[in-house]
């Protein structure tokens, strides 16, 4: 087990059940590297819009998958903080 997370149950039904979105989701991710931002800051505004925009579940989500990507407790908390000023 790699400790990494899965998404919640609630999100992989969905997933499930819309193939489609679940399909134009992974397209539009990968559209995503196509600007001149690395994944790293590209993790930090999507954790910040979530934050500043008080989106729980994408909180949990952003955060989540930046801890898996390396980040620490303390860099997650600083955009949250950041995302709240």
């Amino acid at each position: 087990m790699t400790g990494e997370r899965q998404p919640p149950e609630s999100f992989l039904a969905f997933r499930e059940r819309y193939p489609e979105l679940e399909e134009a989701w992974r397209r539009a991710r990968e559209g995503e590297a196509a600007g001149p931002l690395d994944e790293r800051v590209r993790r930090m505004v999507k954790l910040g819009i979530a934050a500043g925009s008080m989106r729980r579940g994408a909180v949990r989500s952003a955060a989540r998958k930046a801890l898996a990507a390396g980040w620490s407790a303390d860099e997650v908390l600083q955009v949250v903080a950041l995302a709240a000023t």
